[in-house]
């Protein structure tokens, strides 16, 4: 049969009907429904989101619930993250600050003074730049170096202040008043100063650690030889011959003291408790002035001349650090856990401290009292 054109038979369109595309559209349009309540199933704005949305990686989709709660979960996610980061900036400044110290058992023989200090010594690098450089990172030398420095601006603050506003506000104020309360200030700097840089410097070399710790130990003998002085000089400040004996006595203690400090063996770890005891026992020399002027003027004289309300605590607070120092509290309890804040070494500084300044206004007081208050000079 042959077939003359296309007109003369009768081919059906693939297009699909009207009905066809109606059941279609209804299905994708159901379809699309779906999806968006599997998103956001309470949502009212669930009409215009869909899959293909979240699909594209808008963030303000991806979390199903209403528009106030996902508002709060992204606030949440936020916060996280920003937690997140904050925690990886904290490993990250521990293991800087790991990556400049080591451990016990790393260390040379000449650094180990504290087997319960386990952690955070400075490298023995021979460099007084690095070792200054120590000064912006923690190790376990960090507190014990800031806190004296601390004291040293403190005190030289009180150098100005003192003289500024007491010595003027005296009239009958002498030269020996202005000498004596400065022996004690400059005793004080020069001790916390010297401990500064001893532990400053400490981790540069066996020699250099050597020497700057027998200066260390020099201006503690100058801080209690400093303490004593204005004590005494108040005490007995009408009998020349008694004040210049006491003070005479402690300085001589003092310089057997540094002789025997000078001594190498006495810097060695087995020594600590000869060591604490020494200046313990070179401070409570000044217990016999003490007795002297409470024997000889009466508790209520020398309770004013000495400001025993301000040289009790001052006494305590040596005591207990030099006790508490030479124990090796706390860390003797917890190896380990007080390598970098609050081991004993860093009580005894702070308590140093506090001693001090406890005598700075022991000794103010003493010398308004005797120039004001004081009656006429008890007789012997």
């Amino acid at each position: 049969m042959q077939v003359n054109s296309s007109e003369d038979i009768n081919i059906p369109k693939i297009n699909s009907s009207a009905k066809y595309r109606k059941q279609e559209n209804k299905f994708k349009n159901s379809t699309k429904q779906k999806n968006t309540k599997k998103i956001f199933p309470d949502s009212k704005h669930s009409e215009s989101i869909t899959s293909s949305d979240v699909r594209q990686g808008d963030l303000k989709y991806r979390k199903p619930g209403n528009y106030k709660s996902f508002k709060e979960s992204l606030i949440t996610r936020n916060n996280a993250r920003v937690s997140s980061n904050e925690k990886f900036n904290s490993r990250k400044s521990t293991a800087l600050i790991k990556s400049k110290t080591i451990s016990f058992n790393e260390i040379p023989s000449w650094m180990k003074d504290n087997v319960y200090i386990r952690s955070g010594y400075r490298k023995p690098n021979q460099s007084f730049a690095s070792c200054f450089s120590s000064l912006g990172y923690l190790h376990n030398e960090f507190i014990n170096v800031w806190s004296h420095l601390a004291g040293v601006v403190l005190f030289i603050v009180l150098m100005f202040v003192t003289a500024i506003f007491v010595f003027p506000s005296i009239k009958t104020i002498s030269i020996y008043d202005v000498l004596v309360t400065y022996i004690f200030l400059t005793g004080a700097v020069v001790c916390l100063l010297l401990s500064s840089i001893y532990h400053l410097f400490q981790c540069h070399s066996e020699q250099v650690a050597n020497n700057f710790i027998k200066c260390d130990y020099i201006g503690i003998i100058l801080l209690i030889i400093g303490s004593c002085v204005p004590a005494f000089f108040y005490a007995f400040y009408c009998h020349n011959f008694l004040k210049t004996l006491y003070i005479s006595m402690m300085v001589i203690f003092g310089i057997i003291t540094g002789i025997f400090v000078m001594t190498p063996k006495f810097s060695d770890s087995e020594w600590i408790t000869i060591r604490a005891s020494t200046f313990v026992l070179m401070a409570l020399s000044g217990i016999i002035p003490f007795v002297h002027s409470l024997i000889s003027f009466g508790l209520s004289y020398t309770y004013k001349a000495l400001q025993i309300q301000y040289l009790t605590p001052m006494a305590l607070f040596y005591i207990a650090g030099a006790l508490i120092y030479g124990a090796r509290i706390p860390e003797r309890w917890f190896p380990g856990k007080f390598d970098i804040y609050f081991h004993s070494h860093q009580i005894f500084h702070f308590f140093v401290v506090f001693a001090a300044a406890f005598h700075y206004i022991g000794v103010i007081n003493a010398l308004h009292w005797t120039h004001k208050l004081a009656p006429i000079c008890p007789a012997f």
